[in-house]
């Protein structure tokens, strides 16, 4: 939610591009839709978050973060596409946003949980704790809260379990 309580909803377009970000208003009456990033169309849209200075934060499965104004204004993109290691993504899947503005993002494909500045810059990333079982497999889901705290919904394919782990904001 924005702080004036509009609620922003990604859409992967069913497996069809586009995908889209939805904008409803806090009773739930939809109020606009995009899905454009730039010249480019949004590609399976995973996750969203909007930021502490009003900007909304969306994660493609395809490897890219875009930044939008809250109208949906294609400020810029970060990954992948755009840069190289260590900042490059590989299937993130969930993405969040600090009170500090920055952008953390459960990077599945690398097992790791990668954060950038909110102009793109990357920062650091973590695995997990320093024994087996703290470390990541695949992030799944990352949320902020207003202490400081990162928690990771991390899935384990080879055990079939899923855990959620707790981490301050270095790992």
């Amino acid at each position: 939610c924005d702080a004036d309580g509009r609620v922003y909803v990604t859409d992967t377009g069913g497996g069809m591009a586009p995908g889209w970000v939805h904008v409803f208003d806090g009773d739930g009456v939809f109020l606009q839709r995009w899905s454009m990033a730039g010249s480019e169309e949004l590609i399976y849209p995973e996750d969203a978050a909007v930021s502490p200075d009003g900007h909304l934060y969306v994660v493609e499965e395809g490897s890219r973060i875009h930044k939008f104004t809250l109208a949906g204004a294609h400020v810029l993109s970060f990954g992948s596409c755009c840069t190289g290691a260590p900042a490059r993504l590989r299937s993130p899947m969930g993405i969040d946003v600090d009170e500090n503005g920055l952008v953390y993002v459960a990077d599945a494909g690398n097992g790791r949980i990668a954060v950038f500045d909110g102009e793109g810059a990357y920062v650091r990333s973590w695995t997990g704790a320093a024994t087996q079982e703290g470390l990541l497999h695949q992030p799944m889901a990352v949320a902020c809260d207003d202490r400081g705290t990162i928690f990771v919904v991390d899935l384990e394919t080879t055990l079939q379990t899923t855990r959620l782990n707790a981490y301050t904001p270095t790992g």
